[in-house]
């Protein structure tokens, strides 16, 4: 089988470390991020991970309320780990909390902020509401 882990009719008498799966000439969303290496991808999603957690506690009652209770401080979440720590949400508080008020305590941004809002079809039960701003 000349070194390979494959049988030779299972990769038609290619050698495995010429067989390519995708063509070369893949296109990219952002090339660069894209094709960071691994490291360096983890880095940039543990700064974006610690940004977006710093920007939403204290301005979006919703998860604030949820790191609290689960007595999170934004500061501590640093790492891809740190997920873990964070407390899991079902649908049932996301339909809690867009109860009563035009924006829901989900929502991050002061309501000029938003430039849509749609809702789910609630086919598998109430519609949940989403609030998109120009960047999302």
């Amino acid at each position: 089988m000349g070194g390979s882990l494959l049988p030779h009719h299972q990769h038609h008498g290619r050698s495995p470390l010429t067989h390519r799966t995708a063509p070369l000439d893949v296109e990219f969303f952002d090339h660069e991020i894209e094709t960071l290496p691994r490291e360096r991808l983890q880095a940039l999603q543990e700064a974006k991970l610690a940004a977006v957690i710093e920007r939403v506690h204290g301005s979006n009652r919703f998860i604030t309320e949820k790191l609290d209770t689960a007595g999170v401080a934004p500061g501590e979440i640093r790492t891809l780990g740190d997920l873990a720590r964070l407390p899991f949400t079902t649908k049932a508080e996301f339909l809690l909390a867009q109860e009563g008020a035009s924006l829901n305590a989900n929502c991050t941004f002061p309501e000029a902020a938003y430039t849509r809002i749609y809702q789910t079809s609630g086919t598998t039960g109430a519609p949940l509401r989403v609030f998109d701003t120009a960047e999302s």
